[in-house]
């Protein structure tokens, strides 16, 4: 059998959750928001042979645990002048929708980028001949002091 050359992990609620190349994600452990998931798992191997399994999960709310969720960009989005418009939504159990100061934006290279539900940003690396790849992480934190965090990775800039 040829060896896998690419996995990933999906839910019909969540979207992509994670994946890889040859060193395979073959476990996941990522917050899931609130609701009924189909989880679906794919491989592929260097042959262009693949596999996907499902399973379904019910996720209730954790008590006095938000959840943070990016809208956009997608992950893997790229934009040659590094400039983005970051969007997300975080939710609490007990105060429903949260926004500005309580999501919290940053960036793998450039730190802290700001607050709030929607959040332009001009991310390091942009421009002609310049590549570089941001985890962008979405913190979320209720008024009680708990917090989940979300990631992505974005492309800024291009290649020559």
């Amino acid at each position: 059998g040829a060896d896998i050359a690419w996995t990933e992990w999906s839910s019909d609620l969540d979207g992509v959750l994670a994946n890889g190349s040859q060193d395979a994600i073959q476990q996941l452990v990522t917050p899931l928001s609130q609701g009924t998931h189909q989880i679906t798992f794919f491989a592929q191997d260097w042959l262009g042979a693949s596999d996907t399994d499902t399973i379904q999960v019910l996720v209730r709310p954790a008590a006095g645990v938000p959840t943070a969720l990016i809208d956009q960009p997608a992950h893997l989005d790229g934009a040659s002048s590094g400039e983005f418009l970051l969007q997300g939504r975080g939710i609490d159990p007990e105060e429903g929708q949260l926004g500005g100061a309580h999501l919290e934006w940053s960036s793998s290279l450039d730190g802290f980028l700001g607050t709030g539900e929607q959040l332009p940003v001009s991310l390091s690396g942009g421009g002609t001949c310049s590549l570089k790849f941001h985890v962008l992480t979405l913190t979320v934190t209720d008024s009680d002091g708990n917090s989940a965090s979300t990631s992505i990775v974005v492309q800024a800039g291009t290649v020559c």
